[in-house]
Protein backbone atom coordinates (compact mmCIF):
# COMPACT_ATOMS: atom_id res chain seq x y z
CA UNK A 1 0.00 0.00 0.00
CA UNK A 2 2.83 2.72 1.22
CA UNK A 3 4.79 1.22 -1.63
CA UNK A 4 1.95 2.17 -4.32
CA UNK A 5 1.37 5.58 -2.75
CA UNK A 6 5.08 6.00 -3.09
CA UNK A 7 5.20 5.50 -6.85
CA UNK A 8 2.08 7.43 -7.32
CA UNK A 9 3.10 10.45 -5.30
CA UNK A 10 6.82 10.33 -7.81
CA UNK A 11 4.62 10.03 -10.59
CA UNK A 12 2.78 12.97 -10.25
CA UNK A 13 5.95 14.97 -9.20
CA UNK A 14 7.61 14.08 -12.89
CA UNK A 15 4.06 14.69 -14.30
CA UNK A 16 4.21 18.29 -12.87
CA UNK A 17 8.16 18.70 -13.66
CA UNK A 18 7.25 18.13 -17.24
CA UNK A 19 4.51 20.76 -18.01
CA UNK A 20 6.93 23.04 -15.66
CA UNK A 21 9.50 22.24 -18.70
CA UNK A 22 6.68 23.16 -21.35
CA UNK A 23 5.56 26.10 -19.82
CA UNK A 24 9.49 28.09 -19.08
CA UNK A 25 10.07 26.45 -22.72
CA UNK A 26 7.61 29.38 -23.74
CA UNK A 27 8.60 32.25 -21.09
CA UNK A 28 9.56 35.69 -22.71
CA UNK A 29 13.50 35.51 -23.02
CA UNK A 30 14.49 38.89 -21.96
CA UNK A 31 12.36 41.26 -19.50
CA UNK A 32 12.08 44.63 -20.71
CA UNK A 33 11.72 47.93 -18.82
CA UNK A 34 9.90 51.24 -19.74
CA UNK A 35 13.01 53.54 -18.88
CA UNK A 36 15.74 51.44 -20.88
CA UNK A 37 17.57 52.65 -23.64
CA UNK A 38 16.53 50.06 -26.22
CA UNK A 39 13.81 50.75 -28.57
CA UNK A 40 11.82 47.71 -27.70
CA UNK A 41 9.35 48.39 -24.49
CA UNK A 42 7.95 44.46 -25.05
CA UNK A 43 7.92 41.51 -26.86
CA UNK A 44 6.04 38.04 -26.73
CA UNK A 45 7.70 34.40 -27.05
CA UNK A 46 10.11 33.95 -30.01
CA UNK A 47 9.92 31.08 -32.68
CA UNK A 48 12.49 28.48 -33.55
CA UNK A 49 13.78 31.26 -35.92
CA UNK A 50 14.16 33.58 -33.51
CA UNK A 51 11.19 36.03 -34.36
CA UNK A 52 8.78 37.42 -31.70
CA UNK A 53 5.04 36.82 -32.30
CA UNK A 54 4.27 40.55 -31.28
CA UNK A 55 6.89 43.36 -30.44
CA UNK A 56 6.01 46.81 -28.58
CA UNK A 57 8.09 49.52 -29.24
CA UNK A 58 8.65 53.16 -27.69
CA UNK A 59 6.70 55.21 -29.57
CA UNK A 60 3.50 53.20 -28.93
CA UNK A 61 3.66 50.77 -31.89
CA UNK A 62 2.34 46.93 -31.37
CA UNK A 63 3.51 45.09 -34.02
CA UNK A 64 1.98 41.50 -34.30
CA UNK A 65 4.19 39.81 -36.84
CA UNK A 66 2.28 35.65 -36.97
CA UNK A 67 -0.47 34.41 -34.72
CA UNK A 68 -0.13 34.76 -30.52
CA UNK A 69 0.40 31.61 -28.92
CA UNK A 70 -1.39 31.41 -25.66
CA UNK A 71 1.68 32.84 -23.23
CA UNK A 72 2.25 35.84 -25.47
CA UNK A 73 -1.38 36.18 -25.58
CA UNK A 74 -1.48 37.36 -22.10
CA UNK A 75 1.77 39.05 -22.25
CA UNK A 76 0.75 42.19 -23.32
CA UNK A 77 -1.61 42.67 -20.30
CA UNK A 78 1.24 44.36 -18.35
CA UNK A 79 1.88 46.81 -21.07
CA UNK A 80 -1.78 48.14 -22.84
CA UNK A 81 -1.44 51.51 -21.27
CA UNK A 82 1.80 52.28 -23.95
CA UNK A 83 0.04 50.66 -27.03
CA UNK A 84 -0.99 53.58 -29.27
CA UNK A 85 -0.87 51.81 -32.68
CA UNK A 86 -1.32 48.27 -33.54
CA UNK A 87 -0.21 46.38 -36.98
CA UNK A 88 -0.60 43.02 -37.93
CA UNK A 89 1.15 42.10 -40.67
CA UNK A 90 0.27 40.08 -43.26
CA UNK A 91 0.52 36.54 -42.63
CA UNK A 92 -1.21 36.86 -39.41
CA UNK A 93 -4.90 34.89 -39.90
CA UNK A 94 -6.08 35.03 -36.18
CA UNK A 95 -6.25 37.30 -33.65
CA UNK A 96 -7.54 35.55 -29.85
CA UNK A 97 -10.11 36.64 -27.69
CA UNK A 98 -9.45 40.16 -25.46
CA UNK A 99 -5.84 40.05 -26.87
CA UNK A 100 -6.29 44.08 -27.36
CA UNK A 101 -9.31 44.57 -24.68
CA UNK A 102 -8.21 47.65 -22.18
CA UNK A 103 -5.13 49.16 -24.69
CA UNK A 104 -6.93 52.35 -23.99
CA UNK A 105 -4.99 54.73 -25.57
CA UNK A 106 -5.27 52.77 -28.99
CA UNK A 107 -6.19 55.15 -31.60
CA UNK A 108 -5.20 53.32 -34.85
CA UNK A 109 -5.12 49.55 -36.33
CA UNK A 110 -3.75 47.98 -39.60
CA UNK A 111 -5.15 45.14 -40.42
CA UNK A 112 -3.38 43.06 -43.40
CA UNK A 113 -5.60 40.69 -45.80
CA UNK A 114 -4.73 37.15 -44.73
CA UNK A 115 -6.53 37.92 -41.10
CA UNK A 116 -9.23 35.51 -41.21
CA UNK A 117 -10.55 35.52 -37.42
CA UNK A 118 -11.19 38.15 -34.78
CA UNK A 119 -12.54 36.84 -31.48
CA UNK A 120 -14.32 37.50 -28.56
CA UNK A 121 -13.79 41.51 -27.11
CA UNK A 122 -10.67 41.33 -28.69
CA UNK A 123 -10.90 44.99 -29.08
CA UNK A 124 -13.53 45.93 -25.77
CA UNK A 125 -12.94 48.76 -23.80
CA UNK A 126 -10.14 50.39 -26.55
CA UNK A 127 -11.66 53.89 -25.56
CA UNK A 128 -9.16 55.84 -27.58
CA UNK A 129 -10.40 54.14 -31.16
CA UNK A 130 -11.98 56.27 -33.23
CA UNK A 131 -12.52 53.74 -36.43
CA UNK A 132 -11.27 50.28 -37.66
CA UNK A 133 -11.13 49.38 -41.26
CA UNK A 134 -11.58 45.49 -41.34
CA UNK A 135 -10.24 43.24 -44.14
CA UNK A 136 -11.25 41.72 -47.40
CA UNK A 137 -10.84 37.79 -46.38
CA UNK A 138 -12.73 38.67 -42.54
CA UNK A 139 -14.75 35.49 -42.08
CA UNK A 140 -15.41 35.28 -38.48
CA UNK A 141 -16.31 38.45 -35.88
CA UNK A 142 -16.46 37.23 -32.43
CA UNK A 143 -19.16 38.44 -29.78
CA UNK A 144 -18.47 41.82 -28.24
CA UNK A 145 -15.38 42.51 -30.20
CA UNK A 146 -15.74 46.52 -30.17
CA UNK A 147 -17.99 46.23 -26.84
CA UNK A 148 -16.83 49.53 -24.64
CA UNK A 149 -15.08 51.09 -27.63
CA UNK A 150 -16.87 54.53 -26.49
CA UNK A 151 -15.13 57.06 -29.11
CA UNK A 152 -15.72 54.72 -32.13
CA UNK A 153 -17.65 56.63 -34.47
CA UNK A 154 -17.04 54.22 -37.81
CA UNK A 155 -16.44 50.32 -38.76
CA UNK A 156 -15.45 50.42 -42.15
CA UNK A 157 -14.66 46.97 -44.02
CA UNK A 158 -13.32 46.13 -47.90
CA UNK A 159 -16.08 46.12 -50.43
CA UNK A 160 -14.38 42.54 -51.64
CA UNK A 161 -15.14 41.30 -48.30
CA UNK A 162 -17.37 38.17 -48.72
CA UNK A 163 -19.12 38.03 -45.42
CA UNK A 164 -19.73 41.49 -44.31
CA UNK A 165 -20.48 44.92 -45.02
CA UNK A 166 -20.42 48.47 -43.98
CA UNK A 167 -23.17 51.25 -44.02
CA UNK A 168 -22.83 54.38 -42.79
CA UNK A 169 -19.98 53.00 -40.60
CA UNK A 170 -22.29 50.36 -39.05
CA UNK A 171 -21.45 46.60 -39.31
CA UNK A 172 -23.76 44.53 -41.18
CA UNK A 173 -23.63 41.11 -42.63
CA UNK A 174 -22.92 40.61 -46.53
CA UNK A 175 -26.54 40.84 -47.63
CA UNK A 176 -27.16 43.30 -44.72
CA UNK A 177 -30.16 41.04 -43.26
CA UNK A 178 -28.24 41.47 -39.46
CA UNK A 179 -27.01 44.39 -37.98
CA UNK A 180 -24.03 43.13 -36.29
CA UNK A 181 -22.62 46.11 -34.68
CA UNK A 182 -23.67 49.36 -34.09
CA UNK A 183 -20.70 52.04 -33.17
CA UNK A 184 -20.62 53.25 -29.68
CA UNK A 185 -20.07 56.82 -30.44
CA UNK A 186 -22.56 57.69 -33.28
CA UNK A 187 -25.05 59.63 -31.91
CA UNK A 188 -28.53 61.09 -32.93
CA UNK A 189 -31.46 59.60 -34.66
CA UNK A 190 -30.74 55.74 -36.27
CA UNK A 191 -33.39 53.86 -38.97
CA UNK A 192 -32.26 50.12 -39.51
CA UNK A 193 -32.34 49.49 -42.88
CA UNK A 194 -35.61 48.43 -45.07
CA UNK A 195 -34.60 44.99 -45.30
CA UNK A 196 -32.87 43.92 -42.39
CA UNK A 197 -34.31 40.43 -41.18
CA UNK A 198 -32.10 40.50 -37.38
CA UNK A 199 -30.95 42.98 -35.04
CA UNK A 200 -27.80 40.55 -33.26
CA UNK A 201 -27.75 40.66 -29.53
CA UNK A 202 -25.83 43.14 -28.47
CA UNK A 203 -26.01 45.33 -31.80
CA UNK A 204 -26.89 48.56 -29.99
CA UNK A 205 -25.46 47.81 -26.30
CA UNK A 206 -23.76 50.91 -24.85
CA UNK A 207 -24.25 53.12 -28.04
CA UNK A 208 -24.89 56.46 -28.10
CA UNK A 209 -28.61 57.11 -30.19
CA UNK A 210 -31.41 59.20 -28.78
CA UNK A 211 -33.79 56.91 -30.90
CA UNK A 212 -33.98 53.72 -33.06
CA UNK A 213 -36.24 53.02 -35.56
CA UNK A 214 -37.36 49.54 -36.35
CA UNK A 215 -38.67 48.77 -40.14
CA UNK A 216 -41.30 46.36 -40.89
CA UNK A 217 -38.66 43.74 -42.38
CA UNK A 218 -37.36 42.62 -38.69
CA UNK A 219 -38.31 39.81 -37.13
CA UNK A 220 -35.70 38.84 -34.90
CA UNK A 221 -33.76 40.73 -31.87
CA UNK A 222 -32.03 38.40 -30.56
CA UNK A 223 -32.09 38.16 -26.41
CA UNK A 224 -34.43 41.54 -26.73
CA UNK A 225 -35.22 40.85 -22.76
CA UNK A 226 -31.61 40.83 -21.79
CA UNK A 227 -29.91 44.03 -19.97
CA UNK A 228 -27.34 44.27 -22.64
CA UNK A 229 -30.05 44.55 -26.01
CA UNK A 230 -30.65 48.25 -26.46
CA UNK A 231 -28.86 49.50 -23.32
CA UNK A 232 -28.04 53.06 -23.47
CA UNK A 233 -28.26 55.60 -20.88
CA UNK A 234 -29.15 58.44 -24.11
CA UNK A 235 -31.39 56.19 -25.58
CA UNK A 236 -35.02 57.86 -25.21
CA UNK A 237 -36.86 56.35 -28.10
CA UNK A 238 -37.45 53.26 -30.03
CA UNK A 239 -40.17 53.38 -32.61
CA UNK A 240 -41.52 50.46 -34.74
CA UNK A 241 -42.77 50.17 -38.23
CA UNK A 242 -46.53 49.90 -37.81
CA UNK A 243 -46.63 47.26 -40.75
CA UNK A 244 -44.04 44.88 -38.98
CA UNK A 245 -45.46 41.49 -38.08
CA UNK A 246 -43.31 40.69 -34.69
CA UNK A 247 -43.13 44.04 -33.18
CA UNK A 248 -44.63 46.99 -31.71
CA UNK A 249 -44.46 50.49 -30.05
CA UNK A 250 -46.12 52.48 -27.94
CA UNK A 251 -44.41 55.98 -26.59
CA UNK A 252 -41.61 55.34 -27.47
CA UNK A 253 -41.34 52.19 -25.68
CA UNK A 254 -40.91 48.57 -27.31
CA UNK A 255 -43.29 45.75 -27.40
CA UNK A 256 -44.39 42.35 -28.99
CA UNK A 257 -47.10 42.46 -31.52
CA UNK A 258 -50.09 42.19 -29.31
CA UNK A 259 -48.40 44.73 -27.02
CA UNK A 260 -48.87 42.44 -23.93
CA UNK A 261 -45.11 41.85 -23.21
CA UNK A 262 -42.96 44.92 -22.65
CA UNK A 263 -39.63 44.06 -24.00
CA UNK A 264 -38.05 47.60 -23.71
CA UNK A 265 -38.22 50.47 -22.04
CA UNK A 266 -35.50 53.28 -23.15
CA UNK A 267 -32.96 53.45 -20.32
CA UNK A 268 -32.84 57.39 -20.76
CA UNK A 269 -36.89 58.32 -20.32
CA UNK A 270 -37.06 59.50 -16.36
CA UNK A 271 -40.16 59.98 -14.33
CA UNK A 272 -43.28 57.96 -13.74
CA UNK A 273 -44.15 55.65 -16.47
CA UNK A 274 -47.97 53.72 -16.08
CA UNK A 275 -47.67 50.11 -17.62
CA UNK A 276 -50.55 49.59 -20.67
CA UNK A 277 -53.29 47.46 -19.41
CA UNK A 278 -52.58 45.13 -22.14
CA UNK A 279 -49.47 43.85 -21.16
CA UNK A 280 -48.76 40.49 -18.85
CA UNK A 281 -45.16 40.12 -19.13
CA UNK A 282 -42.71 42.80 -18.26
CA UNK A 283 -38.81 42.14 -20.14
CA UNK A 284 -36.32 45.25 -19.31
CA UNK A 285 -36.98 48.09 -17.06
CA UNK A 286 -33.71 49.93 -16.70
CA UNK A 287 -33.35 50.84 -12.58
CA UNK A 288 -33.58 54.54 -13.26
CA UNK A 289 -37.18 54.05 -14.76
CA UNK A 290 -40.00 54.28 -12.12
CA UNK A 291 -43.87 52.72 -12.99
CA UNK A 292 -47.03 53.49 -11.62
CA UNK A 293 -49.95 51.76 -11.24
Amino acid sequence: MKKNLFKRRIVALLGAAVIFAEMTAYAPLTAYDVSAASDIIAQGNEDNTGSSCWVLDRSGTLTVRRNIDIYSKFMIRDYREYVKKIVVEEGVTLLPSMFFSQCTNLEEVILPDSLLTIENSCFESCGSLRKIDLPKNLEVIGKDVFSGCGSLEKINISKENKFFCSDNGVLFDKNMKTLLVMPSAKTGDYTVPAGTVKISETAFYEHSLSSVAIPKSVTVIENVNDFNSFYSEKLKKITVDKSNKKYSSKNGVLFDKAQKTLLCFPPAVTGTYTIPASVTAIGIMYPRNKTGD
